[in-house]
């Protein structure tokens, strides 16, 4: 956890000194010792009322910022997206670093054909069906009124008739009748 930490900390480029603060107060967080005693359920809420100075205590700025990150892979899916081919099973245990290369490498070598195509003439944009790349703005009414009449939606589970029971249920409601 403490090497985690120091790793986070150098990317944010924090001095080292408040580093070493930070290693003595994870010290004393881990083992409960004041300041770091007690806790909620709310841990962002804990942290965030906790009466100490987050300049003498860094772990306080550092727990508020590692848990205001909100959790969603909308970036990774992006980057993953971006990345095309280059990331697949085969690949999955890729350091992050070698991903990261792998990625401004791929990200420059479309950006090289995207200049060749533009210098040959050739269009930069794919084409495809979205409403952005047709000539009038906004949707075909008269498609989507056509869809509206037509379309039938029938729920995957829906019976047909309350009378007309299928399946064990049925054999089990006719072995009651017989009875």
């Amino acid at each position: 956890m403490v090497k985690v930490t120091l790793e986070i900390t150098l990317q944010w480029k924090w001095s080292k000194a408040k580093a070493d603060t930070l290693v003595i107060d994870l010290e004393a967080y881990n083992v409960c010792h004041a300041p770091f005693a007690g806790g909620q359920a709310d841990g962002l809420a804990w942290w965030e009322n906790l009466p100490v100075n987050s300049d003498a205590h860094p772990l306080k700025a550092f727990a508020i910022i590692i848990l205001s990150i909100v959790p969603h892979a909308a970036e990774f899916e992006r980057l993953f997206s971006d990345l095309g081919g280059t990331q697949f099973g085969k690949r999955c245990n890729l350091s992050v670093r070698t991903s990261e290369t792998l990625g401004k490498v791929r990200a420059n070598l479309r950006y090289h054909i995207h200049l060749k195509n533009v210098t040959d003439g050739k269009p930069t944009r794919r084409h495809h069906t979205h409403m952005h790349t047709t000539e009038l703005p906004g949707i075909d009414t008269e498609v989507a009124k056509q869809l509206e009449a037509d379309f039938a939606f029938v729920p995957p589970l829906s019976a047909v008739s309350s009378d007309n029971l299928e399946g064990p249920e049925s054999m089990i409601l006719m072995l009651s009748l017989l009875d």
